[in-house]
């Protein structure tokens, strides 16, 4: 299904507008402890391969599976190397009686002695299992191609169907005039012989025969009608996944209709983010605190500012005022935070230096 240019559009759509801010990491109260934990978990998840975004984009693989599982690995002083996330179909979660996932079994295990397939059992503690739209404690989730799937279904069937009228009209149909003395053999053989006209550059007819194109023949073919049923499920699938449709869809309407858009994927986005982030703090901030500073200590919580567009617009005001009435200096990278820009990354220099 990801292979279909809208269901690709809207997932991507998706997880850049979740990217498009940066998380934020801040201690779960005031005490020095939880300052300290907070302090390390930000300079681990910063200092591993693709840092938190990275961490982000890895849970995002959840809108198209229903859930995701990245594997926590530490270095031997105790620190967060990386998270290498895993194609999540080949394991398996171990649920206890509230839903919580207590063990994750690997479904591609060796063998027993005897032959058996034998069981691989992980601890939840060397995992981070995120579950997309949670319901009813089910851990595996609900990907949001399970409501696009239907309207992927028939479009495709619909494309298949143009594709066969396309093979049979996309020629005009010849049409023949035959003497009326002609015999129904006669008129079957050449009936024959123009059924292969299409694969052929020239054909011979008998005299007093004459050869056309039916013209009207090729309008047979609804082409108009297969266009809007392929663009019906096309804003079906948009949505499905974004909750709207014009922000992927050439779709025309009045600028407040367009705001309304905008306003609803903006709420599933910032809903989303939070659900990931109250996910990362628990499974990844929670182990990073506990392994570092102690047990004990409260969770350093990972959190996205959650701007809207009107929210966003006040603060780049606000700053371009501070910043030309010199009471801050645009280098100061607070302001990147405060306004869910992305860090910045220095960029290496394209040729070596020069020895002369």
């Amino acid at each position: 299904m990801e292979r279909d240019g809208q269901i690709r559009a809207c997932l991507t759509t998706k997880r850049l507008s979740v990217l498009s801010e940066t998380a934020q990491i801040r201690p779960g109260d005031d005490s020095p402890d939880a300052k300290r934990a907070a302090d390390s978990a930000r300079t681990q998840l910063n200092a591993i391969p693709g840092g938190v975004a990275g961490l982000v984009t890895g849970a995002l693989d959840a809108l198209s599976m229903g859930y995701a599982v990245g594997e926590l690995v530490f270095a031997q002083d105790g620190t967060l190397a990386a998270v290498k996330w895993h194609d999540p179909r080949r394991f398996a979660a171990v649920a206890g009686e509230s839903g919580d996932v207590v063990a994750v079994e690997l479904l591609e295990g060796g063998h027993s002695g005897n032959g058996v397939s034998a069981e691989i059992l992980f601890p939840a503690s060397r995992f981070v299992w995120y579950t997309y739209q949670k319901r009813y404690g089910n851990p595996y989730g609900e990907s949001d191609l399970v409501a696009a799937y239907r309207s992927f279904a028939e479009k495709d069937s619909v494309r298949r169907m143009w594709l066969q009228g396309l093979d049979r009209f996309g020629v005009p149909t010849p049409v023949a005039t035959v003497p009326t003395n002609w015999t129904q053999k006669q008129i079957d053989e050449l009936s024959a012989r123009l059924g292969t006209l299409q694969s052929e550059t020239s054909i011979v007819v008998p005299h007093g025969v004459t050869i056309g194109y039916d013209l009207d023949a090729g309008r047979v073919e609804p082409a108009r009608a297969y266009l809007t049923k392929i663009e019906y499920e096309d804003t079906q699938i948009a949505r499905a996944i974004l909750g709207q449709d014009m922000t992927t869809q050439g779709a025309t309407g009045s600028l407040a209709s367009a705001r309304v858009h905008a306003d609803v994927l903006c709420d599933w986005v910032q809903s989303l983010r939070s659900d990931i982030a109250q996910c990362l703090s628990a499974q990844v901030a929670a182990r990073i605190a506990q392994y570092t500073v102690g047990y004990g200590v409260a969770t350093p919580v990972i959190s996205f500012p959650n701007l809207s567009p009107a929210e966003l617009a006040a603060r780049r005001e606000l700053v371009e005022g501070m910043i030309t009435g010199q009471v801050v200096a645009p280098t100061e990278m607070w302001i990147r935070d405060w306004l869910g820009i992305p860090e910045s990354v220095s960029p290496s220099p394209r040729f070596p230096p020069s020895s002369e």
